[in-house]
């Protein structure tokens, strides 16, 4: 038994020991299989003689290489579990570094602000203290500021789980029906999608000629709005050519009131001047003489009395300043002028 023990441990040690790292495919463990069994039928014979002979138990090579194939599975699996292990403890722990990178900035936010808000802005220029209730009244806010944030995030944790059970539950579901398939399952759904895909099949086709349709009917439109675009032009400039013509017609109406009226003076300008031609008496020659002689007289007479007036204002507007110098007055009184004649006209300096 100790040879037995020796041997494994020299078959292990060689073979195992740099290979036990590398994985192993399903292939190359089902072929190392099927050549240990081919090789136990050939060398089991020569087991059974050496047990007769009297010598210890041999290990022939299928032997070995069974022990192998395990020691390499153990070692596998071993590896599969231990990369698992630290792919999840890698996840855990770029989760808390994480964690602790939004922790710290969050810390470094609270601090700038609680140095700001407190200890710059919050110190009494008197005192150089901080009052105790700015500290308290800052502790509120932010402790408001942090149970809302927490609510919020609670919410937001209690919506994903809502949604990872929903998910979790299709998932299960999903399986369930995979489960359940059979193959007769599989032909219906072929079945359904020849149907499926023929029915495509005809919508695409009705699909092009609608389009060709569409086609067809949206060159008409253009046709048809391009005319109807000529006849909007056509009509927008008959209708500023009525609209000019029209006023061309209401300030030829205006003119033609304008010129009845001159007509209409004109008319009666004629019919006066008519009217005076048809009356008109010369006068006598001698007549005429004679008031061209009273005019002329008459003119004279006022510009003499025009003369004489202002010769009496100069001499009236002296005696009013020799009175204001007499009396000091330095506006004129009425009384000085109650000797005068009531009906003359005199001008006054003041």
């Amino acid at each position: 038994m100790e040879g037995l023990e020796q041997i494994i441990n020299y078959a292990i040690s060689l073979t195992v020991g740099p290979a036990s790292l590398l994985p192993i495919s399903q292939d190359t463990a089902s072929s190392i299989s099927t050549l240990s069994r081919r090789s136990t039928r050939l060398d089991s014979y020569t087991s059974i003689s050496s047990l007769i002979k009297g010598k210890g138990p041999r290990i022939n090579l299928s032997q070995k290489t069974d022990m192998i194939v395990k020691a390499m599975e153990e070692k596998q699996a071993s590896l599969e579990s231990f990369l698992k292990k630290s792919h999840r403890i890698r996840r855990n722990l770029k989760s808390e570094l994480e964690e602790f990178s939004l922790r710290e900035s969050d810390i470094r936010e609270a601090k700038n602000i609680f140095e700001f808000n407190v200890v710059t802005q919050g110190v009494d220029p008197l005192t150089q203290r901080i009052p105790a209730e700015k500290f308290l009244r800052y502790m509120e806010d932010w402790l408001k500021s942090a149970q809302f944030n927490i609510e919020k995030l609670r919410l937001r944790t209690a919506s994903l789980k809502v949604q990872y059970k929903k998910v979790s539950a299709t998932l299960i579901q999903r399986q369930e029906l995979g489960e359940n398939v059979h193959a007769v399952d599989f032909d219906q759904l072929q079945i359904e999608n020849k149907h499926f895909l023929e029915k495509i099949d005809q919508k695409q086709t009705h699909l092009i000629e609608l389009k060709r349709m569409n086609g067809g009917a949206n060159l008409v439109l253009s046709k048809h709005k391009k005319y109807l675009q000529k006849q909007q032009e056509d009509y927008n400039k008959l209708k500023d050519s009525v609209s000019q013509q029209e006023k061309e017609i209401e300030d030829l109406e205006k003119e033609y009131e304008k010129v009845e009226l001159e007509l209409d003076r004109a008319k009666d300008k004629f019919e006066y001047y008519k009217n005076l031609k048809g009356t008109y008496k010369v006068p006598d020659v001698m007549e005429y003489v004679n008031l061209k002689n009273e005019l002329s007289e008459l003119k004279k007479s006022i510009k003499i009395w025009q003369r004489r007036k202002k010769i009496q204002d100069i001499a009236l507007n002296a005696c009013i300043r020799e009175m204001k110098n007499i009396t000091g007055a330095s506006k004129v009184d009425p009384t000085w002028f109650e000797d005068l004649d009531p009906d003359s006209n005199y001008e006054f300096d003041v």
